[in-house]
């Protein structure tokens, strides 16, 4: 029956956009995948994407939740992705034992040389801890990283690049700081004929100042969308609000 509905599906008739499903035997187990035909061509339908986006320094550039402005969010970044190593022999406070190696901060770890560790890595040695006295003094150390004198200070210039691409974005309704990377992640999924989902998870109280943001996003009020309309108004876009 199925190679059936394959035949059908091919030309025999029915509509160029049915769904077949073709089954293939793969290392001795059978597996289905879905294909349509399309204005003479075969794609593989692909499947409902549910993307669950954190919103505290995730889309939203501060943390509502401990009280951390996008300044201090900034400089934790940064000392999550820089990498070094600590000092041999070092003297004076243990924030300042470590030494930056890579001049490009990146979230992978250098796989030219995986014995380096982030700032924030070295902190969690030099200043151990779970308790929450000890996690504070380790956030009013790297929450400086990049200032003067401090280990990250040659990552400045990527600290202020990062704060002036969030002062040029375009501002809007609710929190304002919504990150373009994300508006620019759901244009492009819209672009592409995606279906999928998007759940914020917070536990803050800041959801509903997103929630208006991306609902004013869907409207076409956004400054870098001005004509991307996800409303409903506009016939063939999903209503996304």
């Amino acid at each position: 029956a199925q190679i059936h509905q394959c035949q059908r599906a091919m030309g025999h008739g029915l509509s160029t956009a049915e769904i077949c499903t073709c089954w293939t035997v793969r290392n001795g187990h059978s597996a289905s995948r879905q294909v349509s035909k399309e204005k003479g061509r075969w794609r593989p339908t692909l499947p409902h994407l549910v993307l669950h986006f954190d919103v505290n320094k995730t889309v939203v550039m501060v943390d509502t939740i401990q009280g951390i402005p996008t300044s201090d969010v900034l400089n934790g970044i940064l000392a999550e992705c820089a990498w070094g190593r600590a000092k041999p022999n070092g003297h004076g406070p243990p924030e300042k034992g470590w030494q930056l190696v890579e001049q490009m901060p990146s979230s992978v770890r250098p796989t030219q040389q995986p014995e380096l560790m982030s700032y924030l890595e070295y902190l969690e040695q030099s200043l151990p801890g779970k308790a929450k006295e000890m996690k504070k003094k380790r956030e009013q150390v790297w929450k400086k990283f990049t200032e003067p004198g401090e280990p990250g200070e040659l990552l400045r210039p990527h600290y202020e690049n990062m704060a002036a691409q969030l002062q040029m974005q375009g501002r809007m309704v609710g929190t304002g700081m919504v990150i373009a990377a994300f508006f620019d992640l759901v244009a492009d999924l819209v672009k592409n004929g995606r279906s999928f989902s998007i759940v914020f998870r917070t536990f803050g109280s800041d959801l509903p100042a997103v929630q208006a943001e991306f609902n004013a996003f869907c409207a076409g009020e956004h400054p870098r969308y001005p004509d991307l309309c996800l409303d409903g108004s506009a016939e063939g876009k999903p209503d996304l609000r």
